[in-house]
């Protein structure tokens, strides 16, 4: 059970379209088509994938609400991006139907969504977003006993290392729940570059129009050695020989399709941080290690387990901080008023707290500090303040699940 299956419970029995959208193989249609069976009426699956119900849906949107929307009482229709004149025929039925039929729409490409529905149903529809499986969902997958313990985040070391375990595996293979499901280790890979090749790098050919995907394989390439580096692209032009408005263009493609996020610093003083350039992680470090053939266990990086954090944190406003004098902190949670930093180390034998952090804590007075690794846990003071030496498990397990507390 995917844990946004909640929140479709929720949304389910309002008049809204609800419109799901995310990476390609997340599990979009496989999540959808599993409540609906739990729902009742008449139900209708489609999808524009299919060229006969492209043309109905785009060319004869009439013959579509008779032979489609009016004998039914569910109807969802997947890849929505496809068509180009969605928002009109979707705000076309919604008007006539608001509360008699339900409407359900997917799609992987946000900007073809926002572009050719969204805009026109304002006020009509109800957007989720669906990523691949964060860690509750894939240990949950992988060992619901060993779950129920971690969520408590009440553990002994030998139950901690257990768990880093998965997250190293979490790490490696990533979480689309087709991989996440497949024990053979070559097979995962083999499946990997297919996610890679046959539906992100065809998808962005597909929906921008592109000649060719030479660019963007290029780019990948450099951001996926550089994750958790500031982005310099100027750099990235010199580089490759493509030229900045290019690069721009494809990051921003990226981005779009789900492939890669940004992360943007936290600065109140423009003469002393760092104010613009973003950091760039990956949707899925599993798809991030396939386009570099990089699946060995040594090569976890820092960095990836920074990226790992991050794409766990369900909260907005995640930040780095970076001083002109090279100070910087990993992460910084700004979140009701108030400001967390975090370090994010592999290994920790010591309470040592660097300076970066003590600059931080001096500069912002924060009251909640932390410095996480995969065993070390302690605690310490630092003039007045608190910093908390936890481990990346039990740091989520606060974060995710009793957040208020953190």
């Amino acid at each position: 059970i995917r844990d946004l299956e909640d929140k479709l419970k929720k949304y389910y029995n309002l008049k809204e379209i609800i419109a799901v959208i995310g990476p390609r193989q997340a599990g979009k249609t496989t999540l959808i088509t599993r409540f609906l069976k739990k729902q009742k009426g008449k139900i209708k699956i489609l999808t524009l994938e299919d060229i006969n119900t492209f043309e109905l849906f785009e060319n004869n949107i009439y013959d579509f609400i008779n032979l489609i929307i009016e004998p039914n009482d569910v109807i969802f229709i997947d890849e929505i991006q496809y068509s180009k004149k969605s928002g009109k025929h979707l705000k076309m039925i919604y008007d006539k139907y608001a509360g008699k039929k339900k409407i359900i729409v997917s799609g992987s490409s946000f900007p073809e969504i926002s572009l050719y529905t969204i805009k026109y149903l304002v006020g009509r529809v109800l957007l989720l977003e669906l990523y691949p499986l964060s860690f509750n969902e894939f240990l949950r997958f992988k060992n619901p006993e060993l779950y129920q313990i971690y969520k408590t985040g009440t553990y002994d070391n030998v139950l901690q290392n257990r768990i880093n375990e998965y997250i190293d595996e979490y790490i490696i293979y990533g979480s689309y729940p087709r991989i996440v499901l497949e024990e053979d280790i070559e097979l995962k890979k083999d499946l990997l570059n297919n996610i890679y090749n046959t539906y992100m790098l065809r998808e962005i050919k597909e929906l921008f129009n592109l000649k060719d995907t030479f660019k963007v394989n290029t780019i990948l390439k450099i951001l996926s050695s550089r994750v958790g580096i500031i982005l310099n692209i100027s750099e990235l032009s010199n580089l490759t020989g493509i030229n900045i408005n290019t690069i721009k263009q494809i990051i921003e493609i990226l981005e779009k399709v789900y492939i890669i996020k940004k992360i943007y610093p936290y600065f109140t003083n423009k003469t002393r941080e760092i104010i613009k350039s973003p950091k760039i992680y990956f949707i899925d470090t599993g798809l991030r290690n396939t386009i570099l053939n990089s699946f060995d266990k040594k090569n976890i990086s820092g960095e990836l387990y920074e990226n790992f954090i991050i794409n766990q944190i369900n909260i907005k406003n995640i930040k780095y901080w970076r001083s002109k004098s090279g100070a910087e902190i990993d992460l910084v949670i700004e979140e009701e008023n108030r400001l967390i930093p975090i370090e994010i180390k592999t290994q920790l034998r010591t309470n040592v707290v660097g300076k970066s952090m003590i600059s931080f804590i001096n500069t912002y007075n924060t009251n909640q500090n932390y410095i996480i690794s995969k065993n070390y846990i302690d605690k310490r003071m630092i003039n007045s303040k608190t910093i908390q030496f936890t481990t990346f498990s039990k740091f989520l397990s606060l974060i995710n699940h009793q957040y208020t507390k953190i």
